[in-house]
């Protein structure tokens, strides 16, 4: 795998149908890819005001575990291959919420340090030694 375009396959494989939610960090190519509902708490897809307080940096995990995502697709971080945790604080918040709880984790696909220019300033940015996209599907 080298990109988004293999992380929105993987993910596409695991939606049943079009009615489902996918919580995403970053929407890229992935929402012309999979077909379903789209959160995206970058704020791109998703209005800022339906996950986010008003006048709030970070978004509500409250407010966006209330949309019952099928799927979450969240951005981590390790340097050891061991331990994880969020990229971006949004990733974080969400994965340190106990509603995550509600979720089984499915897969995580580590992002290539030689990929495309876009995986290339995924390393620039965030200098972990391993970044990758984690999967997650309700109970």
């Amino acid at each position: 795998m080298d990109g988004y375009a293999d992380v929105a396959n993987e993910v596409s494989s695991l939606l049943r149908d079009d009615k489902e939610i996918l919580l995403i960090s970053e929407a890229g190519i992935i929402p012309f890819v999979t077909k379903p509902r789209i959160i995206d708490y970058g704020g791109l897809a998703t209005p800022r005001s339906e996950i986010a307080p008003e006048h709030q940096v970070w978004i509500s995990s409250e407010a966006v575990y209330k949309m019952n995502p099928t799927l979450l697709l969240l951005s981590t971080q390790s340097n050891d291959g061991i331990t994880f945790r969020g990229r971006l604080p949004h990733d974080e918040i969400l994965l340190q919420d106990r509603h995550i709880n509600n979720y089984l984790f499915v897969k995580r696909i580590e992002i290539p340090r030689n990929g495309n220019l876009l995986n290339m300033l995924y390393y620039h940015y965030f200098p972990a030694k391993h970044l990758y996209f984690e999967i997650y599907r309700s109970r």
